[in-house]
């Protein structure tokens, strides 16, 4: 039984094909929804970016895109 194309090994699924489900999907992150567009960018314009310090999360500033 062979692996069908748009899977890669273990039932992944392939780069191309992971493009295609996240340009359809949105997600949920710690503080908003993402979703892309048509051209594979991230809608919208505030992104930023947390790290963790001390083991909590601290605001590290607005991410550059």
């Amino acid at each position: 039984m062979s692996t069908p194309p748009h899977t890669a090994a273990r039932g992944r699924p392939s780069r191309s094909r992971l493009y295609d489900l996240l340009e359809k999907g949105t997600y949920q992150g710690l503080v908003r929804t993402y979703a892309f567009d048509e051209n594979r960018m991230l809608k919208g314009y505030d992104v930023f970016r947390y790290e963790v310090k001390g083991g909590r999360y601290a605001y590290a500033g607005e991410a550059s895109l």
